[in-house]
C-alpha cells in the first residue's frame, strides 16, 4: 500500500515537473521544486486520509464494544427486573426497584456518553451480578416458608445488602452526572470487599 501511494505521488510529482519545464517553459529548477513539492504534498495527503481513516475505525470499534457491554447489561437487568417481580415481602421489593430505577439512570447516562463504561465496568461485572444473587437467593429461601427468628434475619441481612448497593449505585450515577468519575473505581473495589465479606459473589 505505502509503495502504491509512492508510485502514485512520484508519478504526479514527475507530471508537473514535465509540464512546468516542457509546457510552460518555467525553467528546470522551477519545475524540479514544483514536482517535488507535488510530490511530498500527495503523500501527505495520503497520510493525512490514511490517518483520518484508521482513528475512525478505532473509534467504531470501541463503539461497538462499548455497546456490547451496555446490551449484556441490559440483559442482566432484564433478569433482575424478573427477579423482583416475584419478591413477596413489600419493603425489601421497594428497596429493588428503588434500585432498578436508579440503574435505569446509570444506563441512560452511559448511553450518552460511552467511554465512561470502562471506568465502572465493575458496576458491569460485578454488581450487576450480585444484585441478582442477592434477589435469587432471598426468593429462593422466601419460597420455603422460613417463620420467625431465621425469616427475620434474611430479611435484615438482604435488606442491608440492598442497602449498600443503593449507596454505591447512586454515587455512580451522581458522579457520571457530575463527570467526576476519577476516584469512583477505588469505591468499587470497597464496595466489592463488604459484599463478599456478607457472603455475596457474582459467581453464585
Amino acid at each position: 500500500m505505502n509503495l502504491i501511494k509512492g508510485v502514485i505521488s512520484g508519478a504526479i510529482g514527475a507530471i508537473l515537473f514535465i509540464l512546468f519545464l516542457f509546457v510552460l517553459d518555467a525553467g528546470t529548477i522551477i519545475s524540479i521544486i514544483i514536482g517535488i513539492i507535488s510530490f511530498l504534498a500527495t503523500l501527505l495527503i495520503f497520510h493525512s486520509l490514511t490517518s483520518k481513516t484508521v482513528e475512525e475505525e478505532t473509534q467504531l470499534a470501541t463503539s461497538s464494544f462499548y455497546l456490547n457491554i451496555l446490551n449484556e447489561g441490559h440483559a442482566k437487568l432484564a433478569t433482575i427486573k424478573n427477579e423482583v417481580t416475584n419478591i413477596q415481602k413489600d419493603s425489601i421489593r421497594t428497596q429493588a426497584n428503588e434500585l432498578l430505577r436508579i440503574c435505569d439512570q446509570i444506563f441512560k447516562e452511559l448511553e450518552e456518553n460511552l467511554q465512561d463504561i470502562q471506568t465502572v465496568r465493575q458496576f458491569f461485572t460485578y454488581y450487576l451480578d450480585a444484585l441478582h444473587t442477592i434477589l435469587k437467593k432471598y426468593n429462593q429461601i422466601s419460597r420455603n416458608e422460613l417463620r420467625g427468628n431465621d425469616i427475620e434475619k434474611m430479611e435484615e441481612r438482604v435488606a442491608q445488602n440492598l442497602e449498600l448497593l443503593h449507596d454505591l449505585f447512586i454515587s455512580i450515577r451522581n458522579k457520571l452526572l457530575e463527570d467526576d468519575v476519577i476516584d469512583l473505581d477505588i469505591e468499587l473495589q470497597t464496595l466489592q470487599k463488604m459484599l463478599k465479606s456478607e457472603g455475596v459473589s457474582s459467581s453464585e
